[in-house]
């Protein structure tokens, strides 16, 4: 189970990610670029992933067919890429390994195609007052 990283102080979330460069698990993390250049090369770094425990299965599913080249954002510095995981970094504990799964879901998943689902309207009148809910079921994964 995936869980968002609560860390108690968001100015350490700029020293983690810094270390975690420095040690080779994280591409540039000061980075405003929000798209990656037309020649990345992001099957060798998902293939990097399929090791884990965690999101391994996943990422293999991205090398046979579920890729989808990621959105382009507006900004591009023209100088490193959107932060992305260059390495597996199985070995991590506390902060660190939640800062390294958060960039690694989160580079898996624009790496995927978009959920396909459907939603529901219902609306009902009850003694003259109406009633809508809706809800949204997908389809796959």
């Amino acid at each position: 189970m995936y869980v968002e990283p609560n860390l108690s102080h968001t100015a350490v979330l700029p020293k983690i990610a810094e270390k975690l460069y420095q040690q080779g698990f994280l591409s540039y993390p000061r980075t405003e670029t929000d798209q990656f250049d037309s020649q990345f090369d992001f099957m060798s770094l998902i293939n990097k992933q399929v090791v884990d425990p965690a999101w391994g299965t996943f990422a293999q599913s991205l090398g046979q067919s579920g890729f989808s080249t990621p959105r382009k954002g507006k900004h591009d510095d023209k100088a490193h890429p959107p932060i992305h995981p260059t390495a597996h970094a199985g070995n991590l504990v506390g902060d660190e390994k939640k800062v390294y799964e958060y960039i690694t879901r989160r580079f898996l998943a624009c790496c995927s195609k978009d959920a396909e689902g459907w939603q529901t309207t219902v609306e009902a009148v009850c003694g003259g007052e109406v009633f809508t809910t809706s809800g949204t079921c997908q389809m796959s994964w």
